[in-house]
Formats: structure tokens, sequence, C-alpha cells
């Protein structure tokens, strides 16, 4: 069951909170749209502290979020990219987005 809006802000902050890597998927599904923008860079602050590989998934995820124009957002997405090797399968998003 999906908590109201007005929920998703503390209940990502107590998940980060917790400092446990089982919530990631939790943290990981509210990166995207529709949720906000705050809601957002919360759970990639929190995400960013555990990640140590990304799925293809995770990588389509911080890529758009890297490219959101709200810097709350963008800046953890970056961040998290930072510390991560590139490789080949990633070229053409890191062009994207550095272009």
């Amino acid at each position: 069951r999906k908590p109201p809006p007005a929920a998703e802000l503390p209940l990502v902050k107590v998940l980060a909170a917790l400092n446990d890597p089982s919530a990631a998927d939790a943290l990981w599904d509210r990166t995207l749209p529709p949720h906000p923008p705050e809601v957002r860079a919360a759970a990639l602050q929190a995400v960013g502290g555990w990640t140590t590989s990304l799925g293809k998934d995770h990588w389509r995820r911080l890529f758009a979020c890297a490219a959101d124009p709200a810097f709350a957002v963008a800046a953890p997405a970056l961040m998290i990219l930072h510390k991560q090797t590139a490789t080949d399968k990633q070229l053409a998003d890191w062009i994207a987005l550095l272009s």
C-alpha cells in the first residue's frame, strides 16, 4: 500500500536514518517522478551510502536524476555516479548527461 504524499518524506527520512540496506528497494522506488523533489533527494542521499554496484535500472535512474533541473535531486545522483567506475555500457548516457 502506497503512503499518502504528505507521509513520504518522513517515511524516507526514517528509512534513511535506519541505515539499513534492506530498505534500498523502497528508497530506489522513490528516486523518480512523480515523487516530489524533496523525497527524491532524500532517497538518493540514503541509497548513496550503500551503493557499491549498480544494476541497469539503477544506472538509468541515476542518469535521469543527474539530469534533473532540481539541484537537490541532481547533486546526490551526481555524487553516486562519481563513485562508480564508468564503463563502455554507460558511455552514451555520460555523453548525453554532460552535453
